[in-house]
């Protein structure tokens, strides 16, 4: 049945807003639309699109919409070296958070010179609409030095292929201990590539190589940065995930230090590699820019650190008599070291004492020297 009406024609108007009607609806379709009248892409979205590995980063996946807005804004801006970034009014207690989860989570963005008091623009709230940025090296440079770490992540993944997460994470611990030198004087000594290329680096540029290397491993890995309890000068260091238990790891301790090489110490020492919070929460207190955004991971066991995997970490009195007779039985005539972990500081200083007839029963001749390192370590020399 046909229906009767009155056919009408479109005015020049009409067309007018025919047209843009279908052309918002095209627009919408493609996202170009949102753009146009200042809507981005979801933060989440947006973040996933500029990091890799975005959900495994442990605090900057868990940030609000507000704060990870800044923490994209901030990425983008710095990978294109802009001089400044826009944003969205951000308190300065924001913007400071933002900046460390930033330095501590994003191994690759090691242009940005982090270490300056931040500046930018702000309203008439106090609230910051823009930061600037300040580079550590030109893009060309960085663009250069990426490739150089991304050679050195490469030969991590094509050397560990087939060992296990733990054998993984060894290996980059014992690769990175042996060729970097611990050193504050390079001008990026707090990077990534300082220790992974350049191999002069200090502890926030040691954890970000070994955060950096842990994720190309697919092994859960985050920095955390810390105060030092009565003191003035702060520390970085990581934890790992391991079979859905959290250690930490603190490489920096036992990268080359001229303090211990001047000592007689040479060779890795293993003094924090996969150990609990026991021994640093005392020492250390973690930044609240972490702990305010989600539960720091816990780190209770000490079944995997390196002491405890050889038999020379010691929780009391009766395991100390029998692991030192032991590794003194051990060493050859011409005499050697061996290196042990204690629970306490109290058991630490209990050692010479205990040693003194230990050695006097397998080294009756011999002088020995008992040296007590940080993490309640303590390395005993026995010489003819």
């Amino acid at each position: 049945m046909r229906r009767s009406g009155t056919r009408r024609s479109l005015s020049g108007a009409g067309r007018v807003c025919a047209l843009m009607l279908a052309l918002a609806l095209t627009l919408g379709s493609c996202g170009v639309l949102s753009e146009l009248f200042g809507e981005k892409e979801p933060p989440r979205d947006r973040a996933a699109s500029l990091m890799e590995h975005f959900e495994d980063r442990y605090f900057l996946s868990a940030l609000d919409d507000t704060r990870l807005a800044a923490v994209c804004d901030i990425y983008e801006a710095a990978m294109a070296f802009e001089p400044s970034c826009a944003l969205e009014r951000l308190s300065s207690e924001e913007l400071s958070q933002v900046l460390t989860l930033i330095a501590a989570e994003c191994p690759e963005l090691f242009q940005l010179d982090y270490t300056g008091s931040f500046t930018g623009l702000t309203d008439r709230s106090g609230k910051f609409v823009s930061l600037d940025l300040v580079y550590l090296m030109d893009e060309g440079k960085y663009r250069e030095r990426r490739r150089a770490c991304e050679e050195v992540l490469d030969g991590f993944v094509r050397d560990t292929a087939g060992l296990d997460a733990e054998g993984r994470e060894r290996f980059v611990f014992d690769a990175v201990a042996a060729s970097c030198r611990y050193d504050l004087s390079s001008s990026c000594a707090g990077t990534a590539w300082g220790a992974l290329v350049d191999r002069r680096a200090k502890c926030d540029g040691v954890s970000a190589a070994f955060k950096w290397a842990m994720e190309a491993l697919d092994i859960p890995c985050v920095t955390l940065t810390a105060d030092v309890v009565g003191g003035v000068v702060g520390h970085a260091w990581n934890a790992v995930e391991l079979d859905g238990e959290w250690y930490r790891v603190d490489l920096t301790q036992s990268t080359r230090i001229q303090e211990f090489e001047d000592a007689g110490l040479h060779g890795i020492i293993y003094f924090a590699f996969n150990i609990s919070d026991d021994f640093v929460t005392e020492r250390y207190e973690v930044l609240d820019a972490f702990a305010s955004v989600r539960p720091l991971p816990v780190c209770a066991r000490m079944d995997r650190s390196y002491y405890a995997l050889h038999g020379l970490y010691i929780e009391n009195d009766a395991r100390r008599d029998e692991i030192a007779a032991r590794e003194l039985a051990a060493l050859p005539e011409e005499g050697g070291t061996f290196t042990l972990q204690f629970a306490t500081p109290e058991a630490v200083q209990a050692l010479p004492a205990a040693l003194t007839p230990l050695v006097s029963a397998s080294h009756p001749h011999a002088s020995w020297t008992c040296q007590t390192l940080p993490y309640n370590v303590c390395v005993v020399t026995v010489k003819p």
